[in-house]
């Protein structure tokens, strides 16, 4: 029983000081761009630690988003160049973006996973999508075809032209 006390005490003192000392600004974490010709989903470089990806170690095909700042309760969507508008911005835990190319098609959802202070962005494909990692802070998405075709957000379905606009995925705490 003791065991057990110290036990969620030392966790309680760690969740505190995690909350604390890690970084909680909205710029702590960079601007993921999802973007065409081919699709890709990359960080963008500002000079500061840019993360990488990593696929789940649990089975799967999901990816994971490790940045040492403090993880992402929600993000800031920009989805450029759409019917949503030139620039139409959303908060969201959640979207779902679809992507075509010759032949084939490609379902991904960006969203939340963990819990607390331990949440990472998720990049979970649908069983057909093949996503590869081709460098640390890039993956690519479906074949060198492939473009977006619509994104599904905060309620709102934008749809793009082939080749053209783009969306930005801001990391909020």
């Amino acid at each position: 029983m003791k065991a057990l006390r110290n036990l969620l005490i030392l966790g309680l003192a760690g969740w505190i000081a995690w909350n604390a000392l890690a970084p909680k600004a909205p710029g702590d974490r960079p601007t993921l761009t999802l973007s065409n010709g081919p699709l890709r989903l990359e960080v963008a470089s500002d000079g500061r630690e840019m993360g990488r990806f990593e696929q789940s170690r649990l089975g799967g095909n999901a990816w994971y988003y490790h940045h040492p700042a403090q993880g992402p309760s929600h993000y800031q969507v920009v989805v450029r160049d759409s019917t949503c508008g030139s620039e139409a911005t959303y908060d969201a835990t959640e979207m779902t973006v679809l992507a075509g190319g010759s032949g084939s098609s490609s379902n991904i959802t960006i969203d939340i996973s963990g819990f607390g202070p331990f949440t990472s962005l998720e990049v979970d494909p649908d069983s057909q999508t093949k996503l590869a990692r081709s460098a640390p802070a890039r993956l690519d998405i479906g074949d060198e075809s492939q473009t977006l075709e619509q994104v599904r957000v905060a309620g709102s379905t934008c749809a793009f032209t082939s080749g053209e606009g783009s969306i930005e995925i801001g990391q909020r705490h």
